[in-house]
């Protein structure tokens, strides 16, 4: 995959984290910021940076973009991002804008209602992280099943504590049981992609990728008493009674998606005019007006059959904690909107089962829109430039009838096959097993390596679109 001149309007955080990425991936990348400040921020980026209004044609002039591939217009203003890729467009590069107004955007992602004024594909932060809330919580295991492979992997992890005997070990020492695979490694803020020779140490937050099968619960024993007990078992009870915090427009729309699924839902705001204007949009929610945080309020509406609880106010402090409130009061899965994914280890070990950052919903779709002509499918976690990806195996793949132990491109590239897909049977492979035509493979790895894991992996074959899966 050859590197793309990508131009970035917006040094923003979701200006800054895209930027990371694609610089990772080789691409050539141009920033373009107003504010001398932020600019300043990422002047120590490998990427040329422009100060100046990003809708203004000299200064796109100044950022080449009349030799761009992609215009990626982030910056805080819905009318700059449009304006900007208006301009862009006619130096007939693919455009890219957030929107967040209603005025202009009604559906999460939409490649037509802009069209007409340049912008290729507009995004809604708003509209793209209720929708991602609602698929979780359609989602049965909806805290520990990838859809990446169909619902047939779950994903727990665990923390290696102070005395742990898994401390200063490889990964190949732990002997992990048969149907499980470290995918990630999470120490501090870094993001480690491990393989056999990888040593765990103290602090460490160690991802695992599980065939869920009839030895599933064997399997998390066994996990348990090697490492300790994960962090999140798979709940196998349908998810019905929702209650959310904050009729913000996240939390009224995902209240209208979730109507649309005949969920119970209570939703509790303490501004009145927000209720107000909430209860002309929804037609099966219920709307408390009260405090989110007073106790009895959150019992006398059931908070301890809430299946769960999702605390959507425009505060993170509030979002914290209320749903460290909402788990002390019973009920059974918390989900706070907060945009720091540095926080995330902190607050779900203080109880907290799912952080969202809108930032992060934002900058995955963007991604995976960016590379839907490379792979099947791809997801950013938002702990850092890593991704889980699905490829296949085609004819010529260079890999396709090799056992994995043999192929040493893997590890020099920092890719873990962390599960295969053959026809309905899911493996999760260790060193022997052979990759066949037509396997599908789950793999994780760093942005740094998804152009070679598209020229490996694409094949020859005429492109074809892909559906963008939210």
């Amino acid at each position: 995959m050859k590197g793309k001149d990508i131009v970035i309007a917006g040094a923003g955080e979701r200006g800054i984290s895209l930027a990371k990425m694609l610089i990772a991936e080789g691409h050539n990348v141009t920033i373009i910021e107003q504010e001398g400040e932020v600019a300043e921020k990422v002047s120590d980026l490998d990427a040329l940076i422009i100060r100046g209004n990003a809708a203004s044609r000299t200064t796109q002039e100044k950022a080449y973009v009349k030799n761009a591939d992609y215009f990626i217009a982030v910056t805080g203003s819905d009318e700059i991002n449009i304006i900007a890729c208006s301009l862009a467009k006619s130096e007939n590069c693919k455009t890219f804008a957030r929107v967040n107004s209603y005025d202009y955007i009604t559906e999460p992602i939409s490649t037509s209602e802009l069209k007409k004024v340049g912008v290729d594909v507009a995004f809604c932060p708003d509209l793209l992280t209720a929708k991602h809330m609602a698929n979780i919580i359609s989602t049965t295991n909806m805290f520990n099943t990838s859809p990446i492979a169909r619902g047939k992997v779950v994903v727990v992890d665990a923390s290696v504590k102070e005395g742990s005997k898994t401390r200063g070990k490889s990964i190949k020492e732990l002997k992990l049981p048969r149907g499980c695979n470290v995918v990630a490694v999470f120490r501090g803020d870094e993001v480690i992609i491990p393989h056999g020779e990888t040593r765990v140490q103290e602090n460490d937050r160690l991802l695992f990728l599980i065939e869920k099968g009839k030895d599933l619960q064997k399997v998390l024993a066994s996990l348990g008493k090697l490492v300790g007990k994960p962090r999140q078992y798979p709940d196998e009870r349908r998810i019905s009674k929702v209650m959310v915090a904050g009729a913000s427009r996240i939390g009224v729309h995902l209240c209208k998606l979730l109507e649309e699924k005949d969920f119970s839902i209570v939703l509790i705001e303490e501004d009145e005019k927000k209720c107000q204007k909430a209860s002309e949009e929804l037609k099966k929610t219920l709307i408390i007006n009260g405090s989110y945080t007073d106790r009895e309020l959150l019992l006398e509406e059931g908070i301890e059959t809430a299946d769960v609880f999702l605390a959507l106010t425009e505060r993170e402090e509030v979002n914290i904690l209320t749903s460290i409130m909402a788990r002390q009061y019973g009920a059974r899965h918390s989900v706070a909107l907060v945009d720091r994914p540095g926080l995330k280890t902190i607050l779900e070990d203080v109880g907290i089962d799912v952080i969202i950052s809108q930032r992060w919903v934002t900058v995955d779709a963007i991604m995976r829109y960016i590379h839907r002509e490379d792979f099947e499918s791809l997801s950013t976690l938002d702990q850092g430039d890593t991704h889980m990806v699905e490829v296949k195996v085609r004819k010529n793949c260079p890999f396709a009838d090799k056992k994995l132990a043999k192929i040493k491109d893997f590890k020099s590239h920092n890719v873990i096959v962390a599960a295969i897909r053959r026809g309905e049977k899911i493996i999760i492979p260790r060193g022997e097993q052979k990759l066949e035509v037509g396997d599908q493979l789950i793999l994780f790895t760093k942005s740094s390596s998804l152009g070679w894991i598209a020229r490996n992996f694409r094949g020859r074959e005429e492109k074809k679109k892909r559906k963008l899966f939210l």
